[in-house]
């Protein structure tokens, strides 16, 4: 499978470098990040600013590169990309033009299902996450687990309290009442 560099628009303003991109990926990016155009004009614009093909390819073979766009961008759009059962429809190469060019079309196609084309905001697109993402949600996982463990153990130290408590209270003789004797009073009539 081919590879590119890309500068990649994601809205009037802003532009995002994705590397090694493939070309069933690209297909994935224009239906996110393409921007219909209005009815006049017709089609979408190009959302890739800069494109550098690289030298080296993919080795992965097309379903293995279907289960990691599913996993990147939602299994959702990229059925809605490439519908149907079979992954043969997923491109080894960028489209060319009579004269080798890579070109990509203004005028996007809709997948073979029939559904409208649906633009998503950036902050609603899902995504794998990075390595350092990645270790950070390792980390909190752990952390998450030794909080489980420690409030485990604050239950069963509760629960023994309880016991010990109970078993405590059962051995302790009441202490009995003590009658308290008077002192004789000294009465000042008794002569001495």
């Amino acid at each position: 499978m081919q590879l590119a560099n890309v500068h990649l628009r994601v809205n009037q303003w802003s532009f995002v470098p994705r590397e090694r991109v493939t070309p069933a990926e690209s297909i994935v990016l224009r239906k996110l990040f393409a921007v219909k155009l209005s009815d006049e004009i017709g089609g979408y614009t190009n959302p890739f600013e800069h494109f550098d093909l690289l030298e080296e390819t993919s080795k992965k073979s097309k379903g293995e590169e279907y289960k990691r766009l599913c996993r990147v961008y939602g299994e959702k759009v990229t059925k809605e990309c490439f519908p149907g059962e079979s992954v043969d429809i997923i491109p080894d190469e960028f489209p060319k033009d009579e004269s080798g060019k890579i070109v990509f079309e203004t005028d996007f196609k809709q997948p073979k299902i029939g559904k409208p084309q649906e633009i998503l905001p950036l902050s609603k697109i899902p995504r794998g996450l990075t390595p350092q993402e990645q270790a950070e949600y390792d980390k909190s996982e752990q952390h998450i687990v030794k909080i489980d463990k420690t409030q485990e153990q604050i239950s069963q130290l509760t629960q023994q309290i309880a016991l010990l408590t109970s078993i405590v209270a059962s051995q302790v003789k009441p202490i009995e009442p003590v009658a308290l004797v008077e002192p004789p009073k000294d009465d000042l009539s008794t002569p001495l």
